[in-house]
């Protein structure tokens, strides 16, 4: 339907509403309420609310499914999630119960998507497979076509990234021979993302290239202004400044042409970004305060906090300090603010996560951490910016981890049976090393907490460090070997000490942790274990090193430092801080000698 004849339509149908009753009524409504979807959203909610209440009134079960479901993608297009997920759980219910499989499938990847969205990977790939069961026995391929390409996008989140390209590829044969060009330009668009995120930016710009062609065909121009910012992001990738700035400004001149604001932000925090990596810090600025002038007046939250924090970085690499602790605060007090919606969202989210979790019949738990932030409010000092940097991470990398087994956990269910026994242990030993590293972001709070407080009190014993060492590596071989790293343990003899065993496992466990996470993939990271007059430990990876001018802030928390762990690992920049202190309470040393490109050897001195 053209633009004119869907303005007629709408013209006519609001006309004729106005003397319609009983079910001519409703189907006016809900005609409406889809043709506002997009353009008008508060006003699609309007019409599909009303047209629920009058199949309520009625007792119309189809009629109310199709209200239910037009309620859910009002609310998707207005951002409210969680009612989107209620209300699409509502319509999923009844297309059920009316064997309505076509629509049934459409109202679960919409769930799935909502959740997608909101961080919970294991509830959206667990509602996704289902959509994509029904939609398969519905015969419905775009359908079907959708929830593999969400599956493919969570997968990729979580670092499953074989089986995030096996499920766009088969999104991609599908919409390749069936299903609209727009349908094929998103699954295109989406597998550029994912070259993207594997840093793979050749690839990323030839699928971006091909998405442009098609938009460009068909004559979309939000999509053909996307794919422009998108080549930006691939020639920046692949160190091609001039390109990446010509074609992310192409973009941001359709954006402003099409006053699409959020995208024209985007757009500026991009311009800002590749001109931070071109060290023209000045560029960089202008940009940044576009992106940070236009963040605050639409409350574009995600895209101001990178804002802030780029802007912090360039005026601290001009020296202008004042101007980076200025903005460094601005950070600080979004992201409070941020933490504070997160975890009311997430009480919010509990409830509607039950309704879905009932009506797909299985329980699940989500574990909701609620942090306390009035202490954060009190002051914007050295304190203040440490603890809400800790709820950052911890809200990051606590929900994470757990987001990661389960879904570890629903990819074991739902394909167990076609795995190998050497995939399944592999997904196993993913499970335990998830754990693991929750328990490890739990545990270094809790160290330097006790430590901090005064609390930690020694307690000696016999200690085999030969044995610890050995025990610790072997702990981390899964890790290594993700990254093709080689271990080498070079002990020339036993060595016992008498020491504290609890302490000098958690020094060692952090070393050694780092010295993986900061090491190139297919590196090496060599301990060495002797004894003098005293007992020398030295681990050195194969990674990037620390700069002189970095080398002082080492051991503080929370550190910010150039060298950052080669696979995107998570660091709480706690681990150090506590190997300092505590190598301090047993009365050892701890140091390190670094060459930046060169990596870093950490020496611990440990009496006998």
């Amino acid at each position: 339907m053209d633009s004119q004849a869907k303005i007629n339509s709408v013209a006519e149908a609001q006309k004729k509403l106005i003397s319609a009753a009983g079910t001519e009524k409703i189907d006016l409504l809900n005609f409406l309420a889809l043709q506002f979807l997009e353009s008008n959203p508060p006003q699609a909610l309007k019409y599909s609310q009303s047209s629920k209440e009058l199949s309520e009134e009625l007792m119309d079960a189809k009629r109310l499914a199709e209200s239910y479901f037009l309620l859910g993608k009002s609310n998707y297009f207005s951002l409210d999630l969680l009612s989107s997920i209620e209300n699409l759980t509502n319509a999923a219910k009844l297309f059920e119960g009316l064997g309505d499989l076509e629509n049934e499938c459409r109202a679960l990847n919409g769930i799935g998507t909502c959740q997608f969205m909101l961080g919970d990977n294991a509830r959206a790939l667990d509602t996704l497979f289902k959509g994509l069961d029904v939609a398969h026995r519905a015969g419905e391929k775009r359908e079907e076509s959708e929830a593999m390409m969400q599956i493919g996008m969570i997968y990729f989140r979580d670092r499953e990234n074989a089986l995030g390209f096996e499920y766009l590829n088969k999104c991609y044969q599908i919409r390749s021979t069936s299903g609209t060009q727009k349908d094929l330009a998103a699954i295109i668009g989406n597998t550029g993302n994912a070259y993207i995120f594997t840093q793979d930016y050749q690839r990323a710009f030839e699928n971006y290239s091909r998405c442009k062609k098609i938009f460009t065909e068909i004559k979309n121009e939000i999509g053909i202004a996307r794919a422009y910012l998108n080549l930006g992001i691939a020639y920046g990738g692949l160190e091609k400044f001039p390109e990446a700035i010509e074609s992310v400004n192409t973009g941001l001149e359709m954006f402003i042409k099409l006053n699409k604001q959020e995208p024209i932000c985007t757009c500026y925090s991009t311009l800002g970004s590749i001109y931070t990596e071109m060290k023209d810090y000045e560029s960089a600025i202008k940009y940044f305060d576009k992106t940070i002038e236009l963040g605050e007046q639409y409350n574009f939250k995600n895209i101001l906090e990178t804002g802030y924090i780029a802007q912090s970085e360039c005026y601290e690499f001009i020296g202008n300090y004042t101007k980076a602790l200025e903005y460094l605060k601005k950070f600080n007090h979004s992201a409070i603010q941020r933490f504070q919606e997160s975890s009311e969202m997430k009480i919010q989210y509990l409830s509607v996560a039950h309704k879905v979790d009932t009506f797909k019949k299985e329980t699940e738990n989500l574990s909701v951490q609620n942090f306390e932030l009035n202490e954060l409010n009190k002051q914007l000092t050295l304190l203040n910016k440490e603890k809400s940097e800790f709820l950052g991470i911890a809200s990051h990398d606590l929900k994470n981890p757990l987001a990661s087994i389960s879904l570890s956990a629903t990819t074991l269910k739902k394909h167990y049976k076609n795995f190998e026994p050497e995939k399944i242990e592999s997904y196993l030993d993913k499970i335990a090393a998830t754990s693991d590293r929750m328990t490890n972001i739990i545990v270094n709070l809790l160290n330097i907490n006790t430590i901090e407080s005064g609390e930690y009190h020694i307690s000696k014993s016999q200690v085999n460090l030969s044995k610890l060492i050995s025990y610790i590596t072997e702990d981390f071989e899964q890790a290594a070997k993700q990254k093709n790293i080689k271990i080498n343990f070079l002990n020339a003899e036993e060595i016992i000490i008498t020491t504290d065993e609890q302490a000098i496992h958690r020094i060692l466990e952090n070393l050694i942790s780092n010295a993986i996470k900061y090491s190139n993939p297919d590196g090496i990271v060599n301990i060495e274990l002797s004894k003098s007059d005293k007992v020398i430990i030295k681990i050195t990876d194969s990674g990037l090193g620390i700069k002189d001018e970095e080398k002082e802030r080492v051991f503080q928390k929370f550190p910010r430092l150039t060298n950052k762990p080669t696979a995107g690992e998570n660091s709480t920049g706690l681990g150090l801080s506590i190997v300092k202190r505590l190598t301090e309470l047993i009365g050892g040393n701890i140091s390190f000698r670094s060459e930046y490109g060169k990596g870093t050897t950490f020496i611990l001195e440990l009496p006998l």
